[in-house]
């Protein structure tokens, strides 16, 4: 019988202006990103791109899911997302100005 836990995806990163990894599938694990919140935490609008990225791929237009979100200063966005990633695939996050925007996630995984 499978068994399923809610689980905190990774610590949560500060965007950079180039794309960095946030969460990596584990090997043998399915996991269902249920949630992820940008926080920004500067008095100024800024945006935002997150890619769901392919076991062995890289972010690019054909694994973007948020593209050029927009963010205004001292405000947080919550996404409802359903997404499943298999072993190796992962999730990337970039902003248009580096260190005023925070990523988490939560999801679901097998145990």
């Amino acid at each position: 019988m499978a068994v399923f836990s809610n689980i905190k995806l990774a610590n949560p990163i500060v965007l950079t202006a180039t794309p960095s990894v946030f969460y990596t599938c584990p090997a043998n694990i399915a996991t269902i990103v249920s949630s992820l919140s940008v926080a920004n935490s500067s008095a100024n609008t800024a945006t935002f791109s997150i890619y769901f990225v392919p076991s062995g791929g890289s972010p690019g237009l054909s694994n973007v899911i948020i593209p050029s979100g927009s963010l205004p200063g001292f405000s947080l966005a919550n996404f409802s997302l359903g997404q499943v990633m298999t072993a190796g695939d992962k999730i990337y996050a970039e902003a248009s100005v580096a260190n005023v925007l925070t990523l988490h996630g939560s999801g679901i995984t097998q145990i």
